[in-house]
């Protein structure tokens, strides 16, 4: 599920990325990762497994799109 995970953030990065540009890219991968640490300490406290598998899948799409693909363009741009 992993692997999926990253294939399908990579595609949704790539997508965004032609339409939004590599800043959007950035911040909304930073943001969705915060998110998703946050809903798997909830899911952790609240006991909830399969909120933890989704959100896990979704903070690997978010770094996919964050800074998985776009640290170095954005360190070389400041």
């Amino acid at each position: 599920y992993y692997a999926w995970a990253k294939l399908a953030g990579c595609v949704v990065a790539v997508v965004a990325m032609r339409l939004f540009g590599r800043k959007f890219n950035f911040l909304f991968g930073l943001s969705l990762q915060g998110f998703m640490i946050f809903v798997i300490l909830l899911s952790d406290y609240y006991k909830l497994g399969w909120l933890g598998i989704i959100a896990i899948v979704l903070f690997s799409n978010g770094y996919s799109m964050g800074l998985g693909g776009s640290w170095m363009a954005f360190l070389s741009e400041t």
